[in-house]
Parts: C-alpha cells; structure tokens; sequence
C-alpha cells in the first residue's frame, strides 16, 4: 500500500480524519492539492479498508488496522496531472483541476518536490529545447514543473499562463525595460514567432513555474 494511504488507515483509527475537509487533511499529508487526498481516500474506500459513514466520520475494517504511519523509505512520488499545455500557438485553456496521478521515482523529484505537477505537451516548438536532466520536450511527453520555482532566469524553460491559457517556453527579460519575451526552440523555429510580455501586463500574465523533467511518451502506446 501507499505511506500516504498507510498515514490515511493510522488517521482515521485515530479519529484524525472525522469533519476535516480535503484540503485540511491535504496539509496533514503535507501534499499540494486537496484532490490527492480525495483519490487517496477514495481508493481505500473502494478496497474497503475504510468505510465513511453518514455523519462524515471514518471508520476502519477490522482486520486493516495499523498501529502507526509507515516508516518505509518513499521510492514514488505521485504527481498531478493538470492537463495540457501547448509548445505552439497558445490556445489550451489552463485547467488545475486533476486528471490523474503520475507516479514518479523519488530519484527524480526531490524529497521536498511536494509542489510539482505534470503537463501533458502539446505541439511541436520546443523540440529543441534541453531541460535540465538533458531531455527535449516533443509532442506528447509529460512535462514535470516545479511551481515553487517562479523565479526565472534567462534561458529557463518555464510554464506561463496568459490570459488563463497555458504555455512552454524559453523565458528571457530585458533587464532595461522589463520586456519578458517567451522563446521556443524548434526544427521549424520560423513558425513560432517569440510572445512578448510588457511589465505591466502582470494582471494577464503569470508564471506556473520551472519545467525541471521530461517523462517521454511511451512509443509503443502511440505507435499502436
């Protein structure tokens, strides 16, 4: 079983879980987003090792009791998976609702990447592009971001979100008039032309974060 459902078991025999919202519970799992405790606890309520009650509280099925939380080194990371966000032109409209979980090795995500979350990559203009563990970003892959990381520098590959729509792109300012202009990189650079963001358009603009991974797309799925 999962630490985290592991925790989820020791909680709710302990009363820890009853009248707690997602969220709340979210922080004690010391995870970003609500929705992953839900899934979690949701699965457990499937294998009916727990059972929720009317009046919101949790009980535990008799022979699924813990005594304490795991203390099993985590090998997994699981990720949110937010949807998509295009390479190209931007017209993927930003979503954070969850699709799903990636589980991702903890030798990839670092102990305290708790605020990664996943892309799927859409289109073709940073096929070029090398992220930090040496990887380009073609059609496809999974994209890991790590939303703490909103501080960029020339030449980060980022996550950005312009008027609610999600993009990937090289990232550069001009330090003299504070113009960011979002670069791609690709084997038909002509076609993408650089988006170019004045320093009071901050109300439409924002940075999702820093791309540090790429999971590549499985060949022998989309070859089928």
């Amino acid at each position: 079983m999962h630490n985290l459902q592991e925790i989820l078991v020791f909680m709710a025999k302990n009363g820890k879980l009853n009248g707690r919202s997602y969220r709340q519970i979210a922080r004690d799992l010391q995870v970003e987003h609500g929705s992953q405790a839900k899934y979690h606890l949701d699965q457990l309520i499937r294998k009916r090792i727990l059972f929720r009650r009317k009046d919101g509280t949790y009980t535990v099925a008799k022979n699924k009791v813990t005594d304490a939380p795991a203390t099993n080194k985590v090998t997994f990371k699981q990720i949110p998976l937010l949807g998509a966000a295009n390479c190209g032109v931007a017209t993927i409209i930003a979503d954070d609702r969850v699709e799903q979980f990636i589980h991702v090795s903890s030798r990839i995500v670092p102990r305290d990447g708790n605020r990664w979350f996943a892309l799927r990559a859409v289109g073709s203009s940073m096929n070029k592009a090398v992220v930090e563990s040496g990887m380009t970003i073609e059609d496809g892959d999974f994209v890991l971001v790590d939303a703490s990381a909103k501080d960029p520098i020339d030449g980060d590959i980022i996550v950005s979100i312009i008027d609610d729509v999600a993009n990937i792109k090289i990232f550069s300012r001009d330090e003299k008039t504070g113009q960011i202009t979002l670069v791609s990189k690709s084997e038909e650079q002509e076609k993408y032309p650089p988006i170019l963001i004045h320093e009071d358009d901050v109300g439409n603009y924002l940075i999702a974060g820093k791309v540090k991974h790429i999971i590549k797309k499985p060949k022998i799925y989309w070859e089928k």
